[in-house]
């Protein structure tokens, strides 16, 4: 038949060799043997049942607790992210300021070809600076949405040479201009 002392099948009971086996042990009591060991097995379902349930029951209830902390990291996480790209925000907004502002004053009759270097070289600079820095703002998100998305222990992004880099990233160019030799 089957190991366990009780099973169900299409609404019917059924029960295993062992029940037979103790049912046998008690034959001095005669018809009612197998009533006991058959009850008797059916108790011992139960209780083997109440404890798998309590089981479920505490695994579930941990389980709840992890999901909770991941949620609440989660969101902490997400706050940090946004937190950091509301004030990247600002810095990128200020960087494109004053590339504007300078691109205006190379504009101007009365800059000197000394200011007008000035201008030329931090444009550069700032535009290279605004550049990595939305590099590291898109890092820093997908890190944070890598964190959301698969908790604290997320492997880390790949970096480095072998990375393949957006199309035409860092060049300085408009597409179709070519770059003028120095």
């Amino acid at each position: 038949m089957t190991n366990q002392l009780a099973t169900v099948t299409n609404g019917r009971v059924a029960f295993g060799d062992a029940v037979a086996r103790v049912a046998e042990s008690l034959s001095p009591l005669g018809a009612v043997a197998r009533i006991v060991a058959e009850s008797t097995a059916c108790a011992v379902t139960m209780k083997e049942l109440e404890v798998a349930g309590r089981r479920i029951d505490a695994e579930t209830t941990v389980t709840l607790g992890h999901l909770a902390s991941r949620r609440n990291n989660s969101a902490a996480s997400l706050r940090e992210v946004r937190r950091q790209a509301g004030r990247a925000d600002l810095t990128a907004e200020a960087l494109r300021a004053c590339i504007r502002n300078m691109q205006q004053a190379l504009g101007r009759r009365s800059t000197t070809p000394a200011e007008a270097r000035m201008y030329a070289d931090l444009i550069l600079g700032f535009s290279a600076n605004l550049l990595s820095h939305h590099s590291q703002q898109g890092d820093q998100v997908l890190s944070g949405i890598d964190m959301v998305l698969n908790g604290a222990g997320a492997p880390p992004r790949p970096r480095g040479k072998n990375v393949p880099a957006p199309r035409d990233a860092g060049s300085g160019q408009r597409a179709g201009k070519k770059r003028r030799g120095k």
